[in-house]
C-alpha cells in the first residue's frame, strides 16, 4: 500500500475520478434548470460505485493472474500485491473526497435549509 501512495499516477487518476464524481451531479443540476432534485445524493451513488469497483477490479486482476499461473492456493508475490494496491487506491481516494463533498453539502443544508446553489 505504501508504494501506491507514493506513486503520482494514483493521485492523478484519483483526481480524474473525483472530478467526474463531483462534477456530474452539479452538471446535471445546472442542465435540469435547477429543478428541485437532491443532486448531492448523486455523490453518494458515485462514491458507492467507486467503492464497489475498487473491490471488483483488483479481484479480477488477481483471478486472471492466478488462472494464468495456475497458482490458486499460494500467496501472491509482493509485486502483484503492489500492483493490486495501485489499481485499488485511486478509487478509495476518490470515494473519500466525494463523500467529504457530500457531507459538506449536507451540513450546509442542515444549517441553511437548502443545498448550495439552490
Amino acid at each position: 500500500m505504501k508504494k501506491a501512495l507514493k506513486d503520482f499516477r494514483t493521485y492523478l487518476i484519483a483526481l480524474g475520478l473525483t472530478v467526474i464524481g463531483v462534477g456530474v451531479p452539479y452538471l446535471l443540476f445546472f442542465l435540469l434548470e435547477k429543478q428541485s432534485i437532491d443532486y448531492p445524493l448523486l455523490h453518494v451513488v458515485f462514491a458507492s460505485v467507486y467503492f464497489l469497483f475498487s473491490f471488483i477490479y483488483p479481484d479480477i486482476y488477481i483471478l486472471v493472474y492466478r488462472k494464468k499461473t495456475d497458482n490458486w492456493n499460494n500467496e501472491l508475490p509482493q509485486e502483484k500485491k503492489d500492483s493490486v494496491w495501485l489499481r485499488r487506491m485511486p478509487f478509495y481516494i476518490a470515494c473519500i473526497i466525494i463523500m467529504t463533498v457530500f457531507l459538506v453539502s449536507q451540513v450546509f443544508r442542515w444549517i441553511t435549509g437548502s443545498y448550495p446553489f439552490m
